[in-house]
């Protein structure tokens, strides 16, 4: 492992500089810039769909458990969903396949139903374990989209094979489905069958979103600027490397040579 040079250093002290700042400016009430993503501004229009409608929301974590960063991130989500149904009176049905999650969900919700002064609406039976089996989990939830006759569906957190086994009832009936996972590899799936689909990171800035925690918004801007530079200085290394190959063969004069910024590119690339 090696170890953190100049060049580390500044992008460490940057970024650290970046979080402190952005999150003062959001603890003092000044506007950060977050990018906008789809499928959580669906959020409110697949609620007010149920609402309209008179039947019940569904949400879903997938799989997982209280070790992956995924959990965490759709917990955030969940409490927000769970706001907003508790405002336009609209029934939240919550499924999970791991114990040790269950009183994690429950109390999300219990707490989100409180801020909205409707803790008397919130029924435990609507926070349900279903199995640990992946199949039967997946099965069990599509056939309560099916038999609760849900509106809207929500499944946002950590997904394995079964994604589809989950997503398909709905899509034939008709449901709002918003989808949404950190790994790649049951995205196709989702995109087949979901209206709208968070992909990979996109899942944590869509927690900071809709938290206005001004930690979690904070940093998120910071990330993001941190992003934009070393993709900027990737964008420009890659062009001055190309102009450099032309010339070593076309006029044999190499620019990298003597030429720290390309030197240092060459070395991180």
């Amino acid at each position: 492992m090696q170890h953190a040079d100049w060049v580390l250093i500044i992008l460490i002290v940057l970024l650290f500089y970046w979080i402190v700042s952005n999150i003062r400016k959001a603890r003092l009430g000044k506007p950060l810039y977050v990018r906008r993503i789809p499928g959580i501004d669906a959020i409110d229009d697949a609620i007010g769909r149920a609402t309209e409608m008179g039947r019940p929301a569904f949400y879903t974590i997938g799989e997982a458990g209280v070790q992956a960063m995924e959990l965490y991130a759709s917990l955030g989500i969940l409490s927000y969903v769970a706001d907003r149904t508790a405002r336009m009176g609209v029934r939240l049905i919550t499924t999970t396949d791991r114990a040790e999650t269950y009183p994690m969900i429950e109390e999300t919700i219990r707490e989100a139903y409180r801020s909205a002064e409707r803790l008397d609406e919130f029924r435990d039976e609507d926070v349900r374990f279903l199995s640990r089996d992946h199949t039967v989990y997946a099965m069990l939830t599509a056939a309560m989209i099916e038999d609760e006759d849900a509106a809207s569906a929500f499944f946002l957190g950590l997904f394995w094979f079964t994604s589809l086994l989950m997503t398909e009832p709905g899509a034939r009936r008709g449901v709002i489905q918003i989808a949404g996972d950190t790994g790649p590899s049951q995205i196709p799936f989702f995109i087949a069958s979901c209206d709208y689909v968070i992909i990979g990171e996109e899942l944590f800035a869509a927690s900071a979103y809709v938290s206005g925690d001004p930690t979690i918004k904070g940093s998120l801007v910071a990330q993001d600027r941190l992003k934009s530079l070393l993709l900027a200085i990737a964008l420009v290394g890659v062009v001055l490397l190309t102009l450099n190959a032309v010339l070593t063969l076309t006029a044999g004069v190499s620019i990298v040579e003597g030429n720290p910024f390309l030197e240092l590119f060459m070395r991180y690339r």
